[in-house]
């Protein structure tokens, strides 16, 4: 029986001169060997399925852009398994209307925080049902102005979580990306605290401009990196909940 052999990111050893070099030269003021390894190791083939595969389920209908939103509110502080179980217990949209019927559904789908999950998804129900233009992107906005747009407009979702349903929406085009936990500790953030907005722009730059530098999406490398540190070959333990509708 052959296992798979357990990821891990070779990291160059630095000297202390090369290593204040990296930090007075790089954009964020400090070095990043990890992620800069991590991207230059990426095989071109993988990145070319990874791509594929994202740009296959990619949402062709408002209902299915909705389905991406609620996706990222379900993932709040949770786990994703419990993230992916959220979800297929709102995905065929049957209490939309019914505001009790959502939250039993929240509820019996056990993924906690159910008063502001309940308020956070009837919310957003309203907004796209007011204004569905609202959260796609103006001809004269960047992909981090409308994202900071929709941060301010959206209950609970900070800017990750907000980024993570446009990345999983327009995985080749958005020059964004969602910064959780893993993701910033590849990028060198040490703090105990999130990003400010400062912060986040600058660090959220800097991983864009690697990636494309390579012409690589910069969604589709992060959702590469998540899936190996679960030890995964690719997305479908979790994205397989948002294929069946893609055509609906």
């Amino acid at each position: 029986m052959t296992h798979r052999p357990e990821f891990v990111i070779i990291t160059p050893m630095l000297n202390e001169n090369e290593t204040l070099q990296m930090s007075m030269f790089s954009p964020l003021g400090y070095e990043t060997p990890t992620a800069d390894s991590f991207v230059a190791s990426l095989d071109k083939n993988e990145v070319d399925s990874y791509t594929e595969y994202w740009q296959s389920i990619q949402p062709k209908n408002h209902a299915d852009y909705f389905r991406r939103w609620l996706f990222s509110l379900m993932s709040v502080h949770t786990t994703w398994e419990s993230n992916v179980r959220g979800y297929n217990f709102l995905k065929d949209l049957s209490w939309l209307f019914d505001k009790e019927k959502l939250a039993n559904k929240i509820v019996d789908a056990r993924v906690g925080l159910h008063t502001n999950r309940i308020k956070a998804v009837w919310q957003l129900f309203d907004q796209f049902h007011s204004n569905i233009d609202d959260f796609y992107r103006k001809e004269d906005e960047t992909w981090s102005d409308f994202r900071d747009r929709l941060v301010e407009k959206v209950f609970m979702l900070g800017y990750a979580k907000t980024t993570f349903p446009i990345g999983m929406s327009f995985p080749l085009e958005a020059d964004i990306v969602c910064l959780d936990v893993h993701f910033l500790r590849l990028l060198g953030w040490k703090k105990k605290s999130v990003p400010s907005k400062k912060d986040y722009h600058k660090i959220e730059k800097y991983w864009v401009d690697l990636c494309r530098s390579r012409d690589f999406a910069p969604s589709v490398v992060r959702e590469m990196y998540w899936d190996k540190v679960q030890g995964q070959e690719d997305s479908r333990y979790w994205s397989y909940c948002l294929e069946e509708n893609v055509n609906v």
